[in-house]
């Protein structure tokens, strides 16, 4: 994020302050909240649960608070506070909260191998919003390929070979292994599971992070492919979604997502999850902030305040670059 000052400190109270401080802007707010993902301690998760709790009226803030969580998972101690917080703040209440914060907490439980998670996300298969029922799918997917294969130990796949580090929904395929007959290593293949409208969505979001890993041009041109009117109705605003946020991460050789991205924010017509995560992905993307700057006055407040975040990261990377 752009403000530097805000990067540099160390104090999980002094940056809880900041986060927890509805005065204060939203850019650094958000500063501080990714500070404190960085930090990763029990005490910074505390005060991204104490964000949660206290926030007023920012569904992206709550949002990034569950998706944070999801990265946070590198020890037991850690697991179990978000477990626990979770469980009894999020689920145990959650019709006071917004699809988009639901489904990302949702996501982060299907990081986290436990049957236990398994039995709670089950329980919202049914759901009646197609956001989270999709996503506790693919999380009891996740978490179910996870005893299954040994964290991919089974399938030969090892995720600290992948380029992307990040906790995700789903592994990519095995695109790795030497195998002659390696089917995973045919990015056409991987096109197919991913149009395959038949196939298990576990399956198709695999085919997501396996394009992601690919990390070229091609695999750009299939993402942005997603989006066209031809394909309406076989991917779902979920879907759509995540792909936004693949491209994101695919910045440094996503160019050619640029325009599809651009069109993708201006219809109207698009779910707000979708244009929130296009608007994140453009500012990792774009040189230009005309198109944000507009966007930044939208009437939903998820979409404008996601602009806002997305001009902050085109501040920071033409600082950097």
């Amino acid at each position: 994020m752009n403000d530097k000052s805000i990067d540099n400190i160390e104090s999980v109270d002094e940056l809880g302050n900041i986060l927890n401080n509805h005065t204060l802007d939203i850019k650094k707010r958000m500063n501080a909240l990714f500070q404190l993902r960085t930090i990763g301690t029990l005490e910074a998760i505390r005060e991204l649960q104490k964000a949660l709790i206290t926030e007023k009226s920012s569904d992206l803030i709550r949002h990034e608070v569950c998706y944070c969580f999801g990265q946070m998972i590198e020890t037991e101690e850690n697991k179990k506070e978000i477990e626990d917080f979770l469980y009894t703040e999020v689920f145990e209440d959650h019709n006071k909260y917004n699809p988009i914060v639901l489904h990302e907490a949702a996501e982060a439980l299907g990081n986290i191998d436990s049957a236990h998670n398994i039995k709670l996300l089950e329980r919202f298969l049914n759901y009646e919003d197609d956001i989270i029922k999709e996503t506790c799918e693919i999380s009891v997917e996740n978490l179910n390929w996870m005893i299954k294969t040994n964290h991919g130990e089974t399938e030969g796949l090892d995720k600290s070979n992948l380029f992307y580090k990040t906790n995700d929904p789903a592994p990519p395929f095995n695109f790795l292994s030497e195998c002659p007959k390696n089917k995973y290593k045919n990015i056409e293949f991987i096109r197919e599971i991913l149009h395959d409208e038949k196939a298990p969505i576990y399956d198709r979001y695999r085919a997501l992070f396996t394009l992601r890993e690919f990390n070229s041009e091609r695999a750009v041109e299939i993402l942005c492919e997603c989006f066209q009117k031809k394909f309406k109705g076989l991917f779902s605003p979920l879907f759509k979604h995540e792909i936004s946020f693949i491209l994101g991460q695919m910045c440094s050789v996503a160019k050619k997502a640029l325009k599809m991205l651009e069109e993708v924010l201006q219809d109207e017509e698009e779910d707000p999850i979708v244009r929130h995560e296009t608007a994140l992905a453009l500012g990792e993307i774009t040189q230009s902030k005309d198109l944000l700057l507009k966007y930044s006055k939208h009437d939903n407040q998820l979409i404008r305040e996601s602009c806002v975040i997305a001009l902050d990261f085109v501040d920071y990377w033409h600082e950097c670059c």
